[in-house]
């Protein structure tokens, strides 16, 4: 018999490019296991709203693996605003099962939103309910404060806790961050790290790297990601006007949609007026095929977020062989080998990550010697080996069934 799993993303559509506007890990994360899962049996339907109006009810996204394009209010929606058309979205799923004849074993949530359908289609469907948070709003609060202005989430999510038969969490952080809320049993919470695509994140030869991308030979510092104020772009600023103006290297800011990006020219306004503005570079977001390149171009990433449930940038990065130097925040200490694969860093202090930067800038052979480790350390987290622990995880809550 072959499983078939329901996933919902109801709030932002997985074939979305990631580095704009919401879109980041969590869509890579339900790709990438979905690809993953479909090559090793399972048939995966993904739910999500509809966002274009050119938009295909139904797109594959490989072999056994669709995109399901739901009306979940107006394309236009501010993200506030979803939670008013969760039960619109959840009535078309259900109407989508009862045309198609699906007979659905399992559903997979991904984000609260999505945790709330699942919640109802687990219940009219009798079926087990998986739910990746991949964030949570009391880990957020805590980093930067209020910004969810629908003020009930940390409540709901508390809730589903209760309600779901299994909840997935990348790191032991969030795992006992989770416990800590709900104050029960931890029983039905399982760490299962995210994975890395090592067919798509693999080195390239540095020089190499360098000459598709027209790069100089200054040393380069690699920032990947949303542009947003938990991604600490302010403070890496910080850092690099720590290193002085009188070594030669630049900083690459990949992410965003455009150099019309609201965000973008706050950040190159801010960059000018640190006098900066011949050191940062802004690249905008690119295609995830190309990120390699740059990753294996730059001597080393930054992440100096404030919060990061997981840490996809950095084990991208190791995967290239680049050293990472990290905030010791939510799951990045959980990918990052202090020392080993790069540094992690307990303070927010400019100085300090200016300091660990130098170390790597300055020691050939400690640059390559974490360059080994990543790549070694990035092959144990590979999607083949993490979808199997997922599609584990999904069996332990399924009769036995007949192969």
């Amino acid at each position: 018999m072959v499983l078939r799993v329901a996933m919902i993303s109801f709030h932002s559509c997985p074939a979305l490019a990631p580095g704009s506007g919401k879109v980041g890990g969590m869509n890579v994360y339900i790709t990438e296991l979905a690809k993953e899962l479909s090559l090793l049996g399972l048939k995966i339907d993904i739910f999500t709203r509809n966002h274009l109006e050119f938009d295909q009810d139904v797109s594959f996204l490989g072999p056994n693996v669709r995109i399901v394009h739901l009306d979940g209010g107006p394309l236009d929606a501010e993200m506030d605003a979803f939670t008013g058309y969760i039960d619109g979205f959840y009535r078309e799923m259900v109407g989508f099962q009862y045309e198609q004849r699906i007979p659905y074993h399992l559903v997979h949530s991904h984000y609260w939103m999505s945790g709330l359908i699942g919640k109802e289609f687990s219940s009219i469907n009798r079926i087990p309910h998986v739910l990746n948070f991949h964030t949570l709003q009391h880990l957020k609060r805590k980093a930067i404060g209020p910004q969810d202005s629908f003020n009930d989430r940390e409540r709901i999510e508390i809730d589903l806790v209760g309600l779901v038969d299994l909840v997935v969490t990348s790191s032991e952080h969030e795992r006992q961050a989770i416990i800590n809320l709900q104050r029960s049993s931890d029983k039905k919470i399982v760490v299962i790290p995210g994975g890395v695509n090592l067919s798509t994140f693999k080195p390239i030869e540095r020089q190499v790297a360098r000459d598709r991308l027209g790069i100089s030979d200054d040393k380069i510092i690699l920032f990947v990601g949303r542009l947003e104020p938990l991604k600490g772009i302010d403070f890496l600023f910080k850092v690099v006007e720590a290193l002085g103006r009188d070594r030669e290297f630049k900083l690459l800011v990949v992410g965003g949609m455009s150099m019309c990006d609201p965000e973008v020219l706050r950040l190159k306004e801010l960059s000018g007026k640190m006098g900066l503005s011949e050191t940062v570079i802004f690249v905008n977001r690119v295609d995830r095929q190309e990120l390699p390149t740059y990753f294996s171009a730059a001597d080393v990433c930054l992440v100096p977020s404030y919060y990061e449930s997981f840490g996809l940038v950095a084990l991208e990065s190791m995967a290239c062989g680049t050293p990472v130097i990290a905030s010791r925040v939510g799951g990045l200490p959980s990918l990052i080998k202090h020392g080993k694969t790069g540094f992690l860093m307990p303070w927010r202090c400019p100085e300090s990550y200016a300091d660990r930067l130098m170390m790597i800038f300055e020691s050939p052979q400690l640059s390559e010697t974490m360059r080994k480790t990543s790549i070694k350390y990035a092959t144990s987290l590979a999607w083949t080996k993490i979808a199997p622990l997922v599609l584990s995880a999904y069996e332990s809550l399924l009769p036995t069934r007949k192969s």
